[in-house]
């Protein structure tokens, strides 16, 4: 059996967007009653090869992101450190960072608005996937597209 102590980070870049309940993250990464959350998959697919316990669902932060950035490891190092700075926010002994990006786009005014058939804004899909490192460790991003998702089941 292999313990890995995740630490799953929740970071907000557009204040106008409601938080996903507490309740809804844990269920949808954690565990659930129907053992269907992202923890317990992997300790399914791997036989119980996998161990997570330990690991912790951090509170939200407020971060920045930009249209000149919105990497991957931007989103992990820029939560990483939002969380870090809240009282209690202890990332020590943790194996590895999954970040909860929220939303998982960027609205921006359209440079081009005004011009025949341009919106007014344009909209950038945040890069998601693993390859970040965070502190000697490795991180992934997980853009959250809300249009896509129930938080009220």
């Amino acid at each position: 059996m292999k313990h890995v102590k995740v630490a799953i980070l929740r970071a907000r870049h557009d204040a106008t967007v409601a938080f996903i309940p507490e309740q809804a993250c844990l269920k949808m990464m954690l565990t659930n009653e129907h053992h269907t959350s992202v923890l317990n998959y992997w300790t399914n697919v791997t036989d119980g090869y996998l161990d997570f316990v330990g690991s912790t669902l951090f509170p939200w932060v407020d971060i920045q992101i930009g249209a000149d950035d919105v990497s991957r490891e931007t989103q992990c190092a820029r939560a990483y450190e939002a969380t870090k700075a809240l009282s209690g926010g202890d990332l020590d002994g943790f194996d590895i960072y999954v970040v909860l990006s929220l939303p998982g786009q960027l609205t921006l005014p359209n440079p081009k608005f005004g011009q025949p058939n341009q919106p007014k804004t344009v909209v950038i899909d945040l890069d998601g996937g693993a390859g970040p490192v965070v502190r000697d460790k490795p991180a992934c991003a997980l853009p959250v597209m809300t249009q896509y998702c129930s938080f009220t089941r």
